[in-house]
Formats: C-alpha cells, sequence, structure tokens
C-alpha cells in the first residue's frame, strides 16, 4: 500500500501492526518513512531509531534517518547514519545518489567521500 501511494491505509495497518507488537522491525521503519512523507520528523526518527536497537543489522532505517537528518540539515548525523549504512550494504551508494531526501549533502565533500567508500575522514 505505501508503494502504491495508499498512505493512509498503510499507516492503518502499521498502527495495528504496531499495537498488537511494538517490536515488529518492517513496520516501525515503514511508519516511519510515512512519518517522514508526511514530514513529522520527530516521529519518524523515533522509530527508526527504535527499529535500529532491535535490529542493529538491518540497513533500511539507517538510510532513513539519514534521509530525515539530511532535511532537517544535520549533515553530520546525516553522514554518520548513511556511513553505518553504506558499512552493511554497499547498495546505498546508489540509493543515496538519488534520493532526494539526502539533496542537503550532496554537495558536501563528506558524501562524496561516503559514496567513493573512502573512510571518514580522508576527504579533502
Amino acid at each position: 500500500m505505501l508503494k502504491t501511494g495508499r498512505i493512509e491505509e498503510a499507516e492503518a495497518l502499521y498502527e495495528k501492526i504496531l499495537d498488537a507488537d511494538p517490536g515488529v522491525v518492517d513496520a516501525l521503519n515503514n511508519m516511519g518513512v510515512i512519518q517522514l512523507k508526511k514530514k513529522a520528523y520527530a516521529s519518524a526518527k523515533e522509530n527508526f531509531e527504535k527499529a535500529i536497537r532491535l535490529d542493529p543489522g538491518k540497513v533500511d532505517p539507517y538510510y532513513n534517518v539519514a534521509c530525515v537528518y539530511a532535511i532537517e540539515g544535520e549533515a553530520e548525523k546525516s553522514l554518520a547514519y548513511l556511513r553505518k549504512a553504506v558499512s552493511l550494504d554497499s547498495r546505498v551508494r546508489m540509493w543515496a545518489e538519488k534520493d532526494r531526501d539526502l539533496e542537503n549533502i550532496w554537495s558536501l565533500p563528506a558524501f562524496k567521500g561516503v559514496i567513493r567508500g573512502e573512510p571518514p575522514g580522508s576527504e579533502p
């Protein structure tokens, strides 16, 4: 439903899932995505960070919280989460280059370093 733009229906479904089991990582992440789309950034971050605590090996919440921080203009936090996401799945580099949620950090040398796979602090 979320992918087809039926956001309200998806949100209602994820709320039911999370009411039944507040530890469903995918539901937390997807609820965060809905909140991100609605510009409810604080709630989105809470859901992404809870998902990270529950499953620190899952890439999506790290990537998504990086997007929130980029939108909010917190480049360092965004880059830290983005680096972690890349360390979990190298495909994140391709996502990041196209995702407009990260547009605020695209021009930063540190972002370009993440995309090239350079360690933090190695950019000029």
